[in-house]
């Protein structure tokens, strides 16, 4: 279920001619993910036994996935956010307090996005 709604999103907050390109990413993340996963692997092998692997060495994988995790959210943080370039990261908190609560009328000729349901009716989805 969460593959194929992070894909749908992942291809509805792509650009049109490019669409197919951006959900691809989701194949290619989970690809790799096992890569890394079988090197982290492979290099507490190289250092370690499996007895020490069982012991402590599991840990480190998910230390590495955690300062990834935190890498990557800081890396974000200097996007645009959407094909217009309307908001950027640094003014998310300012945009966030002008959202109102009601949904916003979808204006004629717009696409309908993922994007625009997570703007437009945030509330009831949190």
């Amino acid at each position: 279920m969460k593959y194929a709604a992070a894909t749908v999103l992942l291809s509805e907050s792509g650009t049109r001619g490019h669409r197919g390109f951006f959900a691809s990413f989701q194949a290619t993340t989970i690809v790799g993910g096992l890569v890394l996963a079988q090197a982290c692997l492979l290099a507490l092998l190289l250092i370690s036994d499996r007895v020490g692997i069982s012991e402590w060495g599991w840990r480190v994988a998910f230390v590495a996935g955690g300062v990834a995790g935190l890498a990557s959210q800081w890396w974000a943080r200097g996007f645009k956010r959407g094909a217009s370039g309307a908001g950027t990261a640094s003014s998310a908190g300012a945009s966030s307090a002008a959202v109102s609560s009601s949904p916003k009328p979808a204006r004629s000729g717009q696409s309908s996005t993922m994007k625009a349901l997570f703007r437009n009716t945030w509330r009831p989805i949190v």
